[in-house]
């Protein structure tokens, strides 16, 4: 996965972890000026659709969650979900 561009927007330069539902790397952000490095968590969901549905709401949640943070300075902010 490492250089691969993900819709056609982030560029993953490391992987940080994989999971049951979701892979999670480290990428910049090419559409951006400064080519920003950010966090993309990638879904790969199994094929249960109740588990699918468990997913979306919770990756749905984490990314609400990851947009409060980031309205404090300390703390990289969300600027969008695949």
């Amino acid at each position: 996965m490492l250089g691969k561009l993900l819709k056609r927007r982030y560029q993953v330069s490391q992987v940080l972890s994989s999971g049951g539902f979701c892979q999670t790397y480290l990428a910049q952000d090419i559409r951006l000026p400064d080519h920003c490095t950010c966090l993309v968590k990638h879904m790969s969901p199994a094929n249960d659709n109740q588990d699918l549905q468990t997913f979306r709401r919770l990756f749905t949640r984490e990314v609400a969650a990851l947009s409060k943070l980031g309205k404090y300075d300390c703390s990289a902010s969300a600027i969008g979900s695949l």
